[in-house]
């Protein structure tokens, strides 16, 4: 099924295993497996094309009907036969065909199609056909090895290799959807189609196609991405593919060629979503043979579902109801007979049958699917269900699924209706405080947050005089305080809460839960401003132990509390424990691309600038800047942007595009999801600081962490003599005394050896500095260090240092800053030097040299000389693993 460039394969252990049976001299053969779709054919169409062959010398197609026939699959090739009935007169015939096929070099392949319906005397001619050499021959069947079956017993053969196809990693699944837009792929994009298509080659082309058809695959170039990405990058702004024909009739094609049972278990599975294996073998429905072939995938709790989320949706709707009613029936007999208690995928299914269950049944259902973080599913029993219309609880309920999928103004739509019509202390209680959270995601609408609480404030002293009463009051007064120190955390030029205000809240076992969470966000967003990183992520722990067991605190607040624990590692120095961090998020989650994945990126690009590696990080930003666009619940997309832009002044903005791009309102991105931004958020006003666009009367040095990162950048281009009684310098060394984590110490002894002649401790300090991953540093350290021994009029050692500064430059993809770019030019040759060089390095002596050169011998050896000073090398042999660096100086 899949028609397009084998890209995905090349570097595959499949196609070099298929390239070594076509191209070795011996008989061989290869059985090729996989599901459907996985593109088999394909991966076959590549490795000939590789030895130069467009067509095999035959191709033959087997079918359930010819299965039964004898040599049916080789019947278009036997017309000259009267009769088929003697092997030796078929096999005579068949290489009087290939002795037809033009003679080449290149081995005679022939290629059997759906070979699991091989007949068994087509599969001994083949298998002749091979052992005397006279052909290649590759079987393509759909599944894996059955022992007994005809092709099972043709890969018992020692000659043949067995190679089954895997589904594609997300590097694969890249490949294929750009060789189709022709252009660069967002990194998280990529990842959603991976989970979308189940790495299935044929789902990726339609999925690719489809999204682009409708208007969801689009090219960004609004900012610069960099050199490596001058054209912009393609981004997937929405996972909600549309079934069109083109998915339909790929669907169709799989359950056409696929079993019975297969097709019955597809369809189970597409209706009632993962299911249990104690099910599946209850029902006798077949899933061993296409978990092994990549079509089915087993889930981390045990169940099996379709490794194609898109398999699953487009044959959902496939699906006539008759035909689904029979399937619930099977399903609802199995979890009767094992006494399984109902999931919420097929609770949902039930209701779309027209089942009836209670709204406790059905709330229940719904709230395991939250608690599972798939608030998809969720959204959709409250839907059946009718939750908002049932109940006070069903209504709040439907508000947290919404708040949980970023739908901030829906929610506030069915709180601002529930609060005006609900009497219950308890429930009102939970509507007001759901407004807040709506509210504050929703920016900094300072007026609407008063009139909130105030319409809370007279609710409440209406109230009678009982002890639920008391609760409620409690609670607004409660929502009053967090709500104080929330304006003044984030509004320009309000006084900042001391930490004994956060503490007082945090020490208060009354606080409510998320009251509390709530709390810990802000006083880490005060503790990263200030450079505390070793207090704001203790203060981070404690806020993730308090999500931990609440599915709507961990939607909410999960992603903040990823980037807060990102920023925080990445301040500090800890770059490995950072790196872990986003692993761990990285590509995972059933809200891929729309949770966490943006911020993931951000501190990629984070990490990147930190590092020096300015191009890398300016792309990064842009691509996270993208993703925040459609979903940001970390509520860092200024942020982002203004980092972007810092990225470009720091040496990164050798694309097109503009320098700063003001984000002014959400109209611009009308598919916008979650936070409308807000530039008063701390870290926006941070970032735009240190760009220069400070908000009110804000001054970077009210942002301390940031001025940090600026004024490291900004010495680290300053000789020796510049740094002289720099205000920066001194400034930034003061900084450094007072910020936690490894960063600040070893930027920190930069500062002070700066003021130094002596070479050695600059020297020890890079190595520490490597140690720490801390390469950025290191390398400053190694120029200086060189720099200071070539003054001293060791040239030798100020090579060798600067080999090694020149190597992690170039493994870490650093943009060295001006200072270290021209203490690397110490090492560049000269053009005489270069060529020199060249002629030692093709095994010349120095007097062969001087001839060609028609110089002295002499000459020669002071060109040598001053070549091994420059590289720190003492032996001709030594320049084969030298990094040389072939200047322009005459």
């Amino acid at each position: 099924m899949s028609t397009i460039d084998y890209k995905s394969r090349s570097k595959s252990s499949e196609y070099h295993d298929l390239l070594h049976v076509v191209s070795t001299p011996e008989p061989s053969g290869a059985l090729v497996l996989g599901g459907v779709g996985m593109g088999k054919t394909s991966l076959v169409d590549a490795v000939m094309g590789s030895i130069g062959l467009s067509e095999p010398a035959m191709k033959l197609y087997c079918s359930p009907t010819l299965a039964s026939v004898p040599y049916g699959v080789l019947s278009p090739y036997l017309d000259a036969l009267e009769s088929v009935e003697e092997p030796v007169q078929v096999l005579r015939e068949i290489n009087h065909v290939l002795a037809s096929v033009p003679d080449s070099d290149q081995p005679r392949i022939v290629v059997v199609e759906d070979a699991h319906f091989l007949d068994a005397q087509s599969c001994f001619v083949l298998s002749t056909l091979m052992e005397n050499a006279a052909i290649k021959l590759i079987a393509l069947g759909t599944g894996v090895l059955e022992p007994e079956s005809t092709v099972g017993q043709l890969a018992q053969s020692p000659l043949m290799s067995t190679i089954v196809v895997q589904p594609l990693e997300v590097s694969g699944t890249r490949a294929v959807a750009e060789s189709m837009i022709g252009g660069i792929l967002c990194e998280i994009s990529a990842g959603t189609i991976h989970r979308l298509s189940g790495g299935n080659p044929s789902f990726v082309e339609a999925l690719i196609a489809s999204s682009l058809e409708q208007g969801l695959l689009v090219q960004d170039k609004e900012l610069d991405y960099g050199p490596s990405a001058p054209q912009g990058i393609w981004i997937l702004i929405q996972d909600g593919i549309g079934a069109d024909s083109r998915l339909t009739d790929l669907v169709s094609e799989i359950q056409r060629l696929s079993t019975d049972d297969e097709r019955r278990t597809m369809e189970l599975l597409a209706l009632g979503g993962p299911a249990s294996k104690r099910i599946l073998d209850c029902g006798r429905f077949e899933y061993r043979r296409m978990t092994d072939a990549g079509q089915l995938v087993e889930t981390p709790d045990g169940t099996v579902a379709l490794a194609s989320e898109l398999h699953r949706k487009v044959l959902r709707l496939m699906i006539p109801s008759q035909r689904s009613a029979q399937l619930y029936q099977s399903w609802q007999q199995c979890t009767n007979t094992l006494g399984v208690e109902q999931s919420a995928s097929h609770m949902l299914w039930g209701l779309e049958l027209g089942q009836v269950f209670t709204t406790e049944q059905i709330l229940e259902a719904a709230t395991s699917a939250l608690d599972e973080g798939d608030y998809s599913l969720a959204w959709e029993l409250c839907r059946a269900g009718k939750l908002a219309h049932s109940s006070g609880q069903g209504a709040l309920f439907e508000a947290d699924v919404l708040l949980g999928l970023g739908r901030f103004e829906s929610a506030r739509n069915i709180l601002l209706k529930f609060v005006g019509a609900a009497k219950e202390p308890h429930l009102l209680t939970l509507a007001f405080s759901q407004l807040l959270v709506v509210v504050t995601h929703l920016g900094n609408n300072l007026p609407l947050m008063r009139d909130y609480i105030q319409q809370w404030r007279e609710w409440v002293l209406n109230l009678p005089a009982d002890t639920e009463s008391a609760k409620a009051v409690a609670d607004q007064q409660y929502a009053q305080q967090l709500l104080d120190l929330w304006k003044r955390v984030n509004s320009v030029n309000a006084q900042f809460p001391a930490a004994e205000e956060f503490e007082r809240i945090i020490n208060d076992p009354e606080f409510p839960d998320e009251g509390q969470i709530i709390a810990r966000l802000m006083y880490c967003d005060a503790e990263s401003m200030a450079g505390r990183s070793e207090q704001a992520l203790a203060i981070a722990q404690d806020a993730i132990a308090l999500i931990s067991d609440d599915p709507k605190a961990r939607t909410l607040y999960e992603t903040r509390l990823l980037f807060l624990q990102g920023w925080n590692l990445l301040q500090m120095g800890e770059n490995h424990r950072a790196q872990q961090l986003l692993d761990t998020y990285r590509y995972g989650g059933k809200r891929f691309g729309v949770q966490h994945q943006g911020v993931v990126i951000l501190l990629m690009g984070l990490a990147d600038l930190l590092q020096g590696r300015s191009q890398l990080a300016v792309r990064r930003f842009a691509e996270a800047v993208a993703e925040l666009r459609f979903g940001d619940p970390a509520q860092v997309l200024v942020c982002a942007r203004n980092l972007h832009a810092m990225a470009r002044q720091y040496g990164g903005g050798l694309g097109t595009g503009s320098s700063f791009v003001v984000f002014e309102s959400p109209s611009q991105y009308p598919g916008l999801l979650g936070e409308t931004p807000s530039h008063q958020r701390v870290f926006a006003r941070g970032s735009a600081a240190t760009i220069g666009r400070p908000k009110g009367n804000e001054k970077l040095k009210d942002f301390p962490v940031f001025e940090r990162m600026a004024l490291a950048q900004r010495v680290s281009h300053l000789s020796d003599d510049e740094l002289a009684g720099s205000k920066d310098l001194k400034r930034l060394m003061e900084l450094c005394s007072d910020h936690e984590g490894t960063k600040s110490q070893l930027l920190l002894q930069l500062s002070k050896y700066r003021a130094r002649s002596e070479p050695q401790p600059l020297e020890e300090l890079a190595q520490k500095a490597f140690r720490s991953q801390e390469v950025l540093i290191g390398v400053e350290a190694l120029a200086r260090a060189a720099v200071r021994y070539s003054e001293a009029g060791d040239s030798r050692t100020c090579g060798t240092l600067l080999r090694q500064a020149s190597r992690v430059v170039n493994e870490h993809r650093i943009n060295p800053n001006k200072y270290v770019a021209r203490a690397l030019a110490l090492t560049e040759l000269t053009a005489r030097e270069a060529e020199i060089v060249q002629l030692a390095l093709s095994g010349k002596n120095n007097a062969q040299i001087a001839r060609v050169l028609t110089v002295s011998q002499r000459t020669v050896e002071g060109h040598l000389y001053r070549v091994f000073s420059k590289l720190g090398i003492s032996e001709r042999s030594e320049l084969v693993v030298a990094e040389l660096d072939f200047g322009t100086v005459q």
